[in-house]
């Protein structure tokens, strides 16, 4: 459950629950505290998860304009960028909330691993895979073969 650090409202994201329920939910929550920076990260997923892509962006850019360092959201349009096929702008989100929460492991391992569909120009293939190459070198030197 994930729960606004300031408020008692408590709201938790459907594992396999009713999404038009969940919606109703959050847009309550939002009703009561506009400025429920998790609440509209929440939102948002929902809405990526209904591919509401441009209406999950929305939710996801409220979130930062309440809490800027809100990790979480900056990964969540990282990942609404890469499927609409933007990906640079996925990687500049991934590292935004990597700069916010230094440990947030999935935004490290889809900024450093994450690799386009299609590539732009011909060098662009070359450039990427050497940046996979070395990133991925890294996270194995960096991660213990006894972790979870």
């Amino acid at each position: 459950v994930r729960a606004a650090r300031s408020t008692g409202l408590k709201i938790g994201l459907p594992i396999l629950g009713d999404r038009r329920e969940a919606e109703a939910a959050y847009r309550h929550a939002l009703r009561i505290r506009p400025d429920f920076a998790e609440a509209w990260n929440n939102l948002g997923l929902i809405f990526k998860e209904c591919n509401r892509i441009e209406e999950a962006l929305e939710c996801y850019g409220r979130a930062i304009e309440i809490d800027p360092g809100l990790a979480e959201a900056h990964y969540n349009i990282g990942v609404a960028r890469q499927l609409d096929g933007r990906f640079h702008e996925g990687l500049a989100h991934f590292k935004q909330a990597l700069r916010h929460d230094p440990s947030y492991a999935p935004a490290r391992w889809l900024h450093d691993l994450s690799l386009p569909i299609l590539y732009e120009r011909p060098e662009e293939i070359r450039e990427l895979r050497q940046r996979f190459s070395a990133h991925l070198s890294r996270l194995i030197r960096a991660t213990p073969l006894d972790s979870p």
